[in-house]
């Protein structure tokens, strides 16, 4: 699923979740949609093995979607165009390259007059700088993904849209932000990584042209100067720094012009003709400098696809698949929900039956099963789950605790994976009880305070009992994490 059919996915998902919209219309081509996509692959619930059969029920649900609206609603598609990150063949990025080439074709006109010194600018001095610079970026590129991670590119970005977001907001958009904000940074670094490394390739690129134009009108002569090296050790210098280059393009490197090329004081010296250097110095520009760049820029994409697809296999979405398939299917699986430590009333089930449905399908089966305070570890002993997918609900009001709830969060999710080992345990929050009595930044506080505590101990954070004001809260979680 490329990348304009991913926003487009994400669009539909949150005018669903939030329930924007005309609520009539937008359940009949939801199931509708669903109904068309089902026929059309001929797909069971239980036949989504992989991530790419996920991926083709939604990219041919997203399409059935707006082939039934007809463009009915228009929500979010201002939003949609503003998650963009940098193209690598965007106007601005071909600006950027001309100075990169201009700069580089600047560089070879330091130093004296009619004169290329091997030990200066800019040969030495951008290999230096490009062999730090790669060695990191290859650190960067291959190290573990850390949560909480958003390098500058990406934290400019996010400045950015929300600068320019204006002061209009709804529950469709910050679900739609809360979803494709992830997306849009994993993009932004790896298309800014790649688009700097092609500007040094070009830098190098205009530097070695440069040595070239310069010599077509005017006699350049080679020389060297060092207080560090004598004439052996600065022959093997040039001997190591041109011999790859040598080897691969030729000529040979002129070792036995050295002692006659060296400047200094007590030294009368003319150099020699600097065009055998000036094909070694190109030469070792490609080999070293515009090779490796483009690689890396090549690396950057490829990886950014790898880290993009991590983060939307993460995003939920065979739940989400589940739960449209069960609206015109039904289904046999029963969710049970762990209710810790509060009254489970009829209205209170009610209440928690109709936002869990909303999330995982109108036909779905829901069990509650409540854990006493104080019994939390004799209860995660004894139970057994019975479905991959649970959830363990506890009051928003309450001041979480690492020895109680983020404990037993543990090992309630150890016991699904034990049984299943790729269940899922969802964490829900009700907050019925603080949403007219609290104001936003106290409910917002909490919530944040909640997801560190529990984040690392559940698959999935969900806010119930806000009704609309659930949406604009969900970014406190996403932040805290």
């Amino acid at each position: 699923m490329n990348w304009n059919q991913q926003l487009e996915t994400i669009r539909w998902r949150a005018l669903e979740e939030a329930g924007a919209g005309s609520d009539g219309w937008r359940a009949d081509i939801r199931q509708e949609a669903t109904a068309r996509t089902r026929q059309d692959l001929r797909a069971a619930t239980a036949e989504f093995a992989s991530a790419a059969d996920i991926d083709a029920f939604l990219d041919k649900r997203t399409s059935a979607l707006d082939d039934i609206s007809k463009g009915r609603d228009g929500t979010l598609d201002e939003e949609r165009r503003r998650m963009k990150a940098p193209s690598l063949r965007g106007g601005w990025a071909w600006s950027g390259w001309a100075l990169a080439l201009v700069f580089g074709f600047g560089l070879t006109g330091l130093g004296a007059d009619r004169e290329i010194n091997l030990l200066s600018l800019p040969l030495v001095g951008l290999l230096l700088w490009n062999g730090v610079v790669m060695l990191g970026s290859l650190v960067l590129e291959f190290r573990p993904a850390r949560k909480q991670e958003a390098g500058w590119i990406s934290q400019w970005l996010v400045g950015n849209l929300r600068e320019n977001q204006g002061e209009v907001s709804s529950p469709a958009v910050e679900r739609f932000k809360e979803f494709s904000l992830p997306l849009v940074m994993s993009r932004a670094e790896a298309k800014g990584r790649g688009w700097l490394h092609l500007a040094a390739a070009i830098l190098a690129l205009g530097s070695a042209m440069g040595m070239y134009a310069k010599g077509w009108s005017r006699e350049y002569r080679a020389v060297w100067e060092s207080t560090l090296l004598d004439e052996p050790q600065a022959a093997r210098f040039f001997a190591g720094l041109f011999g790859p280059a040598a080897l691969c393009f030729g000529p040979e490197v002129p070792i036995t012009e050295v002692p006659e090329m060296r400047r200094g004081s007590g030294l009368e010296t003319e150099g020699v003709p600097a065009l055998p250097w000036i094909h070694l110095y190109a030469g070792t520009l490609f080999l070293w400098v515009t090779s490796p760049r483009i690689m890396l820029a090549g690396l950057a994409v490829w990886s950014e696809k790898s880290k993009r697809a991590k983060v939307w296999r993460e995003m939920g979405w065979r739940d989400y698949v589940t739960g449209a398939l069960r609206e015109i299917e039904g289904g046999t699986e029963v969710i049970e929900v762990l209710v810790y430590g509060m009254i489970r009333s009829d209205a209170d089930q009610s209440r928690w039956r109709t936002a869990l449905r909303a999330k995982w399908g109108g036909l779905s089966g829901v069990q509650f099963t409540g854990i006493e305070a104080g019994e939390e570890d004799e209860f995660a002993q004894k139970w057994v789950p019975t479905s991959s997918r649970s959830a363990l609900l506890f009051l928003l009001a309450a001041t979480p605790e690492d020895e109680v709830h983020a404990r037993l969060s543990e090992e309630i999710r150890a016991r699904i994976r034990t049984r299943f080992p790729e269940g899922r345990l969802i964490v829900l929050l009700d907050g019925s009880t603080v949403k007219d009595r609290w104001d936003p930044e106290k409910i917002s506080s909490r919530l944040q305070l909640w997801s560190r505590m529990l984040s690392p101990a559940s698959d999935e954070i969900e806010i119930i009992g806000l009704n609309d004001r659930v949406n604009l809260l969900r970014v406190a979680v996403s932040e805290a994490r």
